[in-house]
């Protein structure tokens, strides 16, 4: 970052009569490619850069961004600023923060998105492409994308906060289309890396053909009530569409079930979720969040008990509570928000074998669609089109489709009676990444013939 220009930007913000003021600059580098038959599909470069700025003016607090950085943009960013702060009718005040005395020193492998060309990154798909296409003489088509993201993030401010990190992240995906006769099946395969060698695309597009393929003949089964694993990925995917619950602001609104919860067992003593900016190596690993509040590992939900909620500095100056370093801005045009960062529920000892050998008979779920319609994130019903596999006598079996699954997310959280070891991170959201291992939840209302 330009140190000369931010501290003009300061002092220009002091002379207009700023008591407080932050300066937030974001920088990203973002590429994303598909292939079809061999050739590029879809092509996406692009480097976004802005500066949002917010100071305290006779007691309100002001909001202004740009994506410019000549010196009339700079100045007229601290003019609508000053004027946001004067028509402000907000009575609460966010605090702009002092530097904390120590800040956490994360290890980040960052990704050198200059490690690799664009004709390397489209052979690698193309190659891809090729070796599941070749697999089996059913696949019709692959769908597939690669992308990668490298943003640099400073937070400056008249406190004397001078903070800058940098983060990279990449996902490759692949959906093959397999046809045999009438039947017609398509399973993705998300795979996320931070560096060149985790990327494995040859791996991912074999896994995804392999798990697509598995799908055929699938079958509706009768409607009940069946004993039920559900996958690592599902259950990231429902955490990811429920991560709202442990927010502090949706519990000071109501919005979230556990709001009057604390210190009470919400969930199974088997469950521990995680939330862990400081994860090594991972793909939501930040030193400190938005407001430059240093960012802590947490255990929100600690064998079955919740322990608290996710606060910003305006949540915890209302709670009366330290801020847990999880105020964050989804882009530099965005509101100071509520978000995790690596958010987990901590893997079990038992394998997923052993989990359908206890289970003997029953259900694993390996997939929910529907999500954002089919579940209430407030009071956790929950109605959803799944897939998956019988189990019978302990072993995965016929593949299963077109069934619903139905019940509530926060009695499934108490019903967990088993943990396997089967972890990834599977889901993620615009700042949020979030991992599971399979579980067994007890039985399960699936809808089919």
């Amino acid at each position: 970052m330009d140190q000369e220009w931010v501290n003009a930007l300061l002092e220009k913000a002091k002379e207009r009569g700023f008591s407080d003021f932050e300066i937030y600059i974001e920088s990203s580098k973002h590429f994303s490619i598909s292939v079809f038959d061999g050739a590029l599909d879809k092509f996406s470069s692009s480097q976004p850069y802005g500066i949002s700025v917010r100071g305290i003016y006779n007691s309100k607090m002001g909001n202004a961004y740009t994506e410019k950085t000549d010196s009339a943009a700079l100045e007229l960013l601290v003019e609508d600023c000053l004027t946001n702060a004067v028509i402000s009718e907000t009575e609460e005040i966010v605090e702009i923060f002092a530097p904390a005395a120590t800040y956490p020193e994360l290890t980040e492998a960052v990704f050198d998105l200059s490690e690799m060309t664009s004709n390397e990154k489209i052979d690698l798909l193309r190659n891809a492409e090729k070796l599941a296409m070749d697999l089996d003489s059913r696949v019709d088509q692959v769908q597939n994308k690669y992308g990668d993201a490298a943003t640099k993030i400073g937070i400056f401010n008249s406190k004397g906060l001078s903070l800058e990190y940098e983060t990279t992240m990449g996902y490759i995906y692949f959906a093959p289309i397999v046809k045999d006769g009438e039947e017609t099946k398509n399973e993705l395969v998300l795979h996320l890396f931070k560096n060149k060698e985790e990327i494995q695309a040859n791996l991912i597009a074999k896994t995804a053909v392999e798990k697509t393929i598995e799908m055929m003949g699938a079958q509706i089964l009768e409607s009940g009530s069946y004993k039920t694993i559900i996958s690592g990925k599902s259950m990231a995917e429902l955490m990811e569409v429920m991560g709202n619950i442990f927010s502090a602001e949706a519990a000071d609104k109501g919005l979230t079930h556990f709001k009057d919860q604390v210190g009470e067992m919400v969930a199974s003593p088997l469950v521990t979720f995680i939330e862990n900016p400081h994860l090594q190596n991972g793909f939501a690993t930040m030193p400190f969040d938005s407001e430059g509040v240093p960012t802590q590992k947490k255990q929100i939900i600690d064998q079955g008990k919740l322990t608290g909620f996710l606060h910003n500095l305006k949540t915890a100056k209302k709670w009366n509570v330290a801020p847990t370093g999880n105020g964050f801005k989804s882009s530099f045009k965005s509101p100071i928000g509520i978000s995790a960062t690596n958010f987990y529920l901590e893997p079990g000892k038992e394998t997923l074998e052993s989990l359908m050998a206890f289970v003997s008979e029953g259900i694993y779920i390996t997939a929910l669609d529907g999500l954002n319609a089919g579940i209430n994130a407030i009071t956790g019903e929950f109605s959803l089109s799944c897939r998956g596999f019988k189990i019978e006598s302990g072993d995965k079996t016929t593949p299963i489709h077109q069934m619903t699954v139905s019940g509530n997310y926060f009695d499934l959280l108490k019903s967990i009676e088993a943990v396997a070891d089967d972890f990834a991170f599977e889901a993620l959201d615009s700042i949020a990444v979030y991992g599971a291992p399979s579980v067994y939840v007890g039985k399960l209302v699936l809808s089919g013939k």
